[in-house]
């Protein structure tokens, strides 16, 4: 009977050695699998610092058009109401009475009627 005890601690020693191999080979890969997502990490990393520069530069641009549209605007605007008051400034004072008058007139509520049978 010695014989079975000597094969099971062959046994248990070829198991005890399969784990061990085993437990060896999954650190192996443990360290693989992290170095592989440390790369992937950094290469993501550089990826998205590439994306953030890109809209970066995309919003700087469209600002920068976004300001000289602005700035054509204005200008227009300025040259339009710098050529409006050097037209009105030729207009005579007397002429732009009546002009005044019927405007104020409008809407003036002292001669607005709301109803016909009722006057101010």
């Amino acid at each position: 009977m010695k014989k079975p005890e000597k094969n099971n601690n062959e046994t248990f020693s070829t198991l005890i050695e399969s784990e061990q191999a085993i437990e060896r080979q999954l650190e192996g890969e443990r360290l693989r699998a992290g170095r592989w997502l440390e790369s992937k990490k950094a290469e993501m990393a550089r990826t998205l610092a590439l994306e953030l520069n890109c809209i970066e530069e995309s919003r700087q641009q469209r600002l920068a058009a976004g300001i000289n549209e602005a700035r054509e605007k204005v200008e227009k605007l300025v040259h339009e109401a710098n050529e409006m008051a050097r037209r009105s400034a030729g207009i005579e004072r007397t002429s732009l009475l009546p002009v005044i008058r019927q405007h104020l007139t409008a809407i003036d509520p002292r001669t607005q009627y709301d109803r016909p049978d009722v006057q101010n």
